[in-house]
């Protein structure tokens, strides 16, 4: 309704009042006027305004050799493009497209809960990896989910917790003295699901009923004696087997004098976040899956532990750096960033980075003046938008018609079919960050050219050397426990076999989880988990 029709009814009553000596019925006219053309013209509903000028753009896209391709979508327009983006019906904005992720998974047997499905999909797609923070913003499932793709037992067990509570079942998460496990409330009883060795135990052979942490507290045969699977990926194939029936892991439950529950309020959904929207500047140009820090990525993996999409922006750009919904790591490229009320030079590539992930998240960042095209690199979920065959490209969003969306070739350099270390460590500080990944480069190099258990210890050597958090007395005594336990390894008559094994497994991503069983585990147990690797 316009403004002048109001005022038109309002004189109308006035003069009418005037006349009549009778402002009740002045006032009771206006009434009737306004009512009239209310019904007759409703007024739009708030939550309908966000729909208008919404655009969307669905691309099919094929790809022969999907591995070693990306997307790109470029806003060649002199506006702002934002939207929601689906890959293959991937990427989630709001819990309801969690759950719904969860029930349209195909049933593995018959029967299947949906809360075993969830286990599955946080297994699926969530890589149990090195964590990447100590913080507790990255427990929120959707950050987890599409842009950091891994994380250690407790972020998995956090999240698969989460899913569980927005589905509407009671959960709760056990902290084990070594490991941190879920467990669900449902059929009356609770009920184990650890999603980071992807096993569960069943109570005995003859029945369907799960093993909550109490049961397995109270009878450690349960967990040796064999569980449940769920198919695990190739780079979690030693540390899984070995650990999922392990004493080691039956003696985390059976110690239960230190199991507790983690309380509820350190992960609760609902006070997290909701993501925004996607937002390409003008002329920019969004890429991924790729890998940024090639020049400390030099050995094959079998499995992608994480992946990284990159936002180039044109030379000259200024002003502050929006909000997406993927993880901010890093700000590449020649110019000035101010980062809360510090103003720094943009770093050109990994090895000058010298900003933390909190400042990132926590603190307003703003390009001051660049040189050179900047490339803000983020965190994104390799499992959920790794290209296959067949694609489905879908955006929603404003001024996504002024997009272009294809599928390249990746860039020398950027491919992800090799070893991935983390661009961010949290635990190391801004000081010994640039040493630590300058060493991790460095034994990293030997480790590659490996051909005998000599040059391994020379790695092993350059790991503990150049490590900027353990102390020099750990440095030698975990070096010397190291050196101990591979002589006693190949003091038998399988030598020859015993050490084509260790370098398959170091060369495949295990390097750094099988230094921690050789100061941590006797000789009989290692040469067990060599003998199941092969």
């Amino acid at each position: 309704m316009s403004a002048y029709f109001f005022y038109l009814c309002i004189a109308m009553g006035i003069s009418l009042a005037w006349v009549k000596r009778n402002f009740i019925y002045g006032a009771g006219m206006v009434f009737v006027v306004l009512q009239i053309f209310c019904k007759t013209n409703p007024a739009p509903l708030p939550e309908k305004h966000t729909s208008l000028g919404l655009q969307e753009v669905s691309v099919q896209i094929g790809a022969a050799q999907p591995l070693n391709m990306a997307f790109v979508i470029e806003n060649r327009s002199a506006d702002t493009a934002a939207f929601r983006l689906k890959v293959n019906n991937n990427l989630f904005y709001d819990a309801e497209e969690l759950i719904k992720a969860v029930k349209q998974l195909p049933d593995t047997r018959y029967g299947e809960s949906d809360y075993e499905k969830a286990w599955q999909l946080v297994s699926n797609d969530i890589t149990f990896y090195h964590p990447l923070t100590q913080a507790a913003w990255q427990h929120n499932p959707l950050l987890l989910f599409n842009s950091i793709g891994f994380g250690q037992c407790d972020d998995l067990a956090i999240t698969l917790a989460q899913l569980w509570t927005i589905m509407g079942y009671k959960s709760r998460v056990w902290g084990l003295n070594g490991h941190v496990v879920p467990e669900v409330y449902a059929n009356n009883r609770w009920q184990m699901y650890d999603p980071s060795y992807r096993v569960y135990y069943a109570l005995s052979p003859q029945t369907n009923l799960i093993a909550s942490v109490e049961n397995l507290a109270e009878n450690a045969g349960l967990v040796t004696e064999g569980g449940s699977l769920f198919t695990f990926n190739a780079a979690s194939d030693a540390r899984v087997q070995f650990f999922r029936f392990s004493g080691v892991v039956a003696k985390r439950y059976t110690s239960a004098i230190d199991n507790y529950i983690i309380p509820p309020d350190y992960y609760q959904f609902h006070s997290q976040h909701l993501p925004p929207p996607f937002t390409l500047p003008p002329k920019s140009k969004l890429m991924f899956p790729v890998l940024v820090d090639s020049a400390i990525c030099t050995t094959p993996l079998s499995e992608i532990a994480y992946a990284q999409a990159v936002l180039t922006l044109p030379a000259n750009t200024k002003g502050r750096i929006v909000q997406q919904p993927l993880l901010l790591t890093a700000i590449l490229g020649q110019g000035k960033l101010k980062i809360g009320g510090l103003v720094k030079e943009m770093p050109q590539n990994f090895l000058e980075q010298k900003v933390d992930l909190d400042s990132l998240q926590k603190q307003q960042t703003e390009i001051l003046e660049s040189n050179s095209p900047v490339k803000l690199v983020y965190l994104i979920n390799w499992h959920l938008v790794k290209p296959q065959k067949n694609n489905h490209v879908y955006l929603k969003g404003t001024n996504v018609a002024s997009c272009n969306t294809a599928l390249i070739a990746v860039p020398d350099g950027l491919q992800l079919n090799r070893q991935i270390t983390l661009p961010v460590n949290a635990p190391l500080t801004e000081n010994n960050y640039r040493h630590f990944i300058s060493g991790r480069y460095l034994w990293q190099g030997k480790l590659q050219s490996a051909t005998s258990v000599s040059d391994l210890l020379d790695a092993v050597q350059i790991f503990y050397a150049t490590h900027p958090t353990y102390t020099a007395a750990d440095k030698t005594l975990y070096f010397e426990l190291t050196q101990l336990n591979l002589c006693n390894l190949l003091n038998t008559n399988t030598a020859a076999k015993t050490e084509a094994a260790l370098l398959n497994l170091c060369k495949n991503g295990h390097f750094e989880f099988l230094l921690s069983l050789f100061v941590t585990l006797p000789v009989n147990q290692l040469q067990q988990l060599l003998e199941k690797a092969n």
